[in-house]
């Protein structure tokens, strides 16, 4: 849902005073990663599998006719909003800065045109724009060629990835936005150091902590509910059914971090229009959707690992648990019920309501199943439990 005031309202700061640069020389400024801190054809290819997931199918077909072109066929399948992208903010308050100086600026991307245009649309401040067209690719060495045959030699470049390193080597005044390592390493051998930084981002620890949300495990706590129903304490050989429960445990938390980050990348443009899920990690531009996808397939499959792995491991501990099942059922179950409700059923209210109870008593059942303690006993105790506190909220509200 948007709020009273666009995200676009607020992109693009008052002008100051202009500093820095060679006024008389133009200066263009890349695309993805350096105006907007995420890439934008990933950004299309994430919105049209929310949209319109069929059209994934058609994305090998396009790929295999050339880069430029399967952009061109991404970008006329769907149409992102340009407003909400998580622009630099210091490199756009410098671009303001250097439009009210008089200096001409240029959009040169490997973008798409029409997406191209769209962004310099937004923005407002640039002459024109240089962009790959559906034939030619405008990266690396294209872009180098068609900037000398636009400007000569005399042109300055902002960019932020080792593709950018033969324009930075050539331009007048190079500049970079978050640059990668890559491009780092590549300037510094070469000996240039960049007129500006323009940085934009969070330390990559704090960033990948908001990912994975940590305490949406909370409700997976109630693995350990049938190790106090079945009052292991008493039992001869507690370690087996904790070690279960643990492994339980942390095999559904690793499974609802990956859940979590999938709503993420397909809630992608909405969160971006939000006034407070916007500042997420991925939203915000400060995780790459490339490097979510390799952690989410990570949480996923050692999360199955776990859970594949959990009656022999605890096998291992001795007989006590030999009624010790799997939990891969329950942990399926449990994935596809959260996206389901955060995508879909939360806005309907009384599906929301029962899928909530779901996603809070499959933890438990699961539990149940791994510690091989049954779960009628620990219903029945859990509705004693239930009756002994109604009955003493009623005795104290009387």
């Amino acid at each position: 849902m948007r709020g009273e005031e666009s995200p676009g309202d607020a992109v693009l700061p008052q002008p100051n005073v202009a500093d820095g640069g060679t006024p008389s020389v133009p200066l263009c400024v890349d695309l993805d990663g350096t105006l907007v801190k995420s890439d934008t054809l990933v950004d299309s290819v994430l919105v049209l599998a929310r949209q319109n997931p069929h059209a994934l199918l058609s994305l090998p077909g396009w790929l295999i006719k050339g880069k430029a072109a399967f952009k061109h066929r991404v970008t006329q399948a769907v149409t992102i909003d340009v407003s909400s992208l998580p622009y630099n903010q210091p490199l756009l308050e410098y671009l303001v800065q250097q439009n009210a100086a008089g200096r001409r600026l240029f959009l040169g991307t490997a973008a798409d045109r029409r997406l191209a245009e769209r962004v310099a649309q937004h923005c407002r401040f640039f002459q024109d724009v240089l962009a790959s067209d559906g034939s030619h690719n405008l990266a690396g060495e294209n872009k180098l060629q068609a900037f000398r045959q636009r400007f000569g030699g005399a042109f300055s470049y902002i960019g932020n990835s080792k593709p950018d390193l033969p324009i930075l080597t050539k331009c007048i005044d190079p500049m970079v936005a978050n640059p990668s390592s890559g491009l780092t390493s590549g300037l510094r051998l070469a000996g240039i150091v960049p007129t500006k930084i323009f940085r934009d981002s969070v330390p990559p620890l704090k960033a990948w902590l908001a990912a994975v949300q940590p305490h949406q495990w909370a409700k997976n706590l109630l693995v350990f509910l049938p190790l106090l129903l079945g009052r292991i304490w008493s039992w001869p050989d507690p370690l087996s059914p904790i070690v279960a429960a643990l492994l339980a445990f942390f095999s559904f938390g690793l499974c609802t971090s990956a859940t979590y980050m999938v709503i993420d990348l397909l809630e992608l443009e909405d969160d971006r229009c939000h006034p407070l899920r916007r500042g997420r990690p991925l939203a915000a531009g400060n995780l790459s959707a490339i490097f979510y996808v390799g952690v989410i397939t990570w949480l996923l499959v050692t999360s199955v690992v776990l859970a594949i792995l959990l009656p022999h491991v605890v096998a291992g501990f001795g007989p006590a648990l030999t009624a010790s099942y799997g939990i891969v059922q329950w942990l399926i179950l449990y994935a596809i019920s959260t996206i389901v409700y955060s995508l879909v059923l939360q806005r309907i209210a009384l599906i929301n309501v029962f899928v909530r109870c779901v996603l809070y008593i499959v933890p438990f059942i699961a539990g149940s199943a791994a510690t091989g303690i049954g779960i009628s006993n620990s219903l029945t105790r859990i509705r004693h439990l239930l009756i002994a506190v109604a009955g003493l909220l009623t005795i104290t509200l009387h």
